[in-house]
């Protein structure tokens, strides 16, 4: 393992940690990859590969700076064409009726998603009337003098509740509703000092409301926060894929929130935040990572087509084809979900780049900083309207300060 690291980190330092990340590590993992299965599947390939080890020394090297010339360029352009990778994972490239079906779909998805919403919104609505009425209303209804219960299932009922309030997904309001209307109805007929009667009572205003609110509301917020983060607010701009809905949010969330089009803006400000040492690191691992993943996503696509094509015309075990086949996607959809894990994670991270430094970007620009958040808006505003469709909106220019009186 620390001659893998060492070999890694020598080609970082020839090529650069995105190229090998990006470029070379993964068309290595395809034709090794695809070498193996050639060796199963192809005598020529056994024979082949053994006359490379039969062959003289010098041979052998003469050979492999060949093969690393060639890989090279061949990861060079693989390299080159991760933005179209990225483009084909967000359904950008697909044809115009796909794009319109697909994101119907995710609009749907975001329908669904809203809805939850709504639900889990009512779900804390009640769950707080409750928790501010109910203690009242069952200390009033502790009118019952009979000495034993009625309801021979209300001690299940309330175990049952309580077991599930200790879970960790939300219960239903309607569970805890269904049980207080039982345990009212038994304590207008019997007395609290019988079996723990008030020991429940207490118990579900002191314990278990307050955990199905708190759940409720753990529920909903994560439910927010992924509406916000994977899909844009006007819901006709959903585009086909989770990875375009994505960054059509961050960009949208940044506008709303500051007036920054991050689109017009991002390579200004790349070049602001770079200037910090510790922030261009993380950015630099962020983007490498994304690059990484997708690059793999392609490869895992670009294998499992082809190998598929392939055996599916020379392969003559069904059984071993069959296996092939199902691992090979299975590595695609997880590598897919890998690109979407760190696509997120990106845009997080530009999300706090602009947040950091876009005051930073306007000093850079000697342009006034604005005084709140509304003046704010108006000035990222005026200065994309300048640089998009050339609009003469006036901007107030800060005046540079000497050195020797900054």
């Amino acid at each position: 393992m620390d001659k893998i690291t060492g070999v890694l980190n020598a080609l970082q330092s020839i090529y650069g940690k995105g190229f090998v990340l990006a470029g070379f590590l993964p068309v290595c993992l395809l034709l090794s990859g695809s070498w193996f299965l050639g060796c199963c599947l192809s005598p020529e390939v056994v024979d082949f590969s053994e006359y490379l080890l039969s062959v003289k020394l010098f041979q052998q090297f003469t050979i492999g700076i060949l093969t690393l010339f060639l890989l090279s360029i061949v990861s060079f352009v693989f390299w080159q064409l991760n933005s179209w990778f990225r483009q084909v994972l967000e359904g950008r490239v697909l044809p115009r009726f796909a794009q319109d079906w697909l994101s119907v779909v995710e609009r749907k998805n975001c329908q669904s998603l809203e809805q939850e919403i709504q639900t889990f919104k009512n779900e804390v609505v009640s769950f707080r009337s409750a928790n501010a009425q109910w203690e009242a209303q069952l200390l009033a209804s502790s009118t019952g003098t009979g000495t034993v219960i009625h309801d021979i299932h209300l001690s299940h009922m309330f175990d049952r509740l309580a077991k599930r309030a200790e879970g960790w997904r939300a219960v239903p309001y309607q569970t805890f509703e269904d049980f207080y209307r039982v345990l009212s109805a038994e304590l207008v007929l019997t007395s609290d000092k019988v079996a723990g009667l008030a020991e429940m009572r207490e118990k579900l205003w002191t314990s278990l409301i307050p955990a199905g609110l708190g759940m409720a509301e753990r529920e909903l917020f994560r439910r927010v926060a992924q509406r916000t983060s994977n899909y844009p607010k006007d819901q006709m701009s959903i585009g086909p894929s989770r990875l375009a809905n994505v960054q059509e949010a961050q960009r949208d969330y940044l506008a709303q929130s500051y007036g920054v089009d991050v689109a017009v803006f991002w390579s200004s400000l790349q070049k602001i935040a770079t200037a910090d040492e510790k922030f261009a690191a993380l950015l630099d691992n962020s983007k490498t990572r994304l690059d990484f993943s997708v690059a793999l996503a392609a490869v895992a696509a670009i294998f499992t087509l082809g190998w598929i094509s392939i055996y599916g015309i020379l392969g003559s075990s069904t059984l071993l084809y069959t296996a092939m086949s199902l691992a090979a996607a299975f590595v695609t959809v997880v590598a897919r979900q890998l690109v979407l894990l760190n696509y997120q994670s990106f845009a997080e991270t530009v999300r706090t780049t602009v947040e950091l430094f876009r005051f930073d970007l306007l000093k850079s620009m000697h342009v006034v900083l604005p005084q709140d958040s509304a003046a704010e808006e108006v000035t990222w505003t005026a200065l994309a309207e300048r640089l998009q469709i050339g609009n003469k909106t006036k901007l107030t220019y800060a005046p540079e300060v000497p050195a020797n009186h900054a």
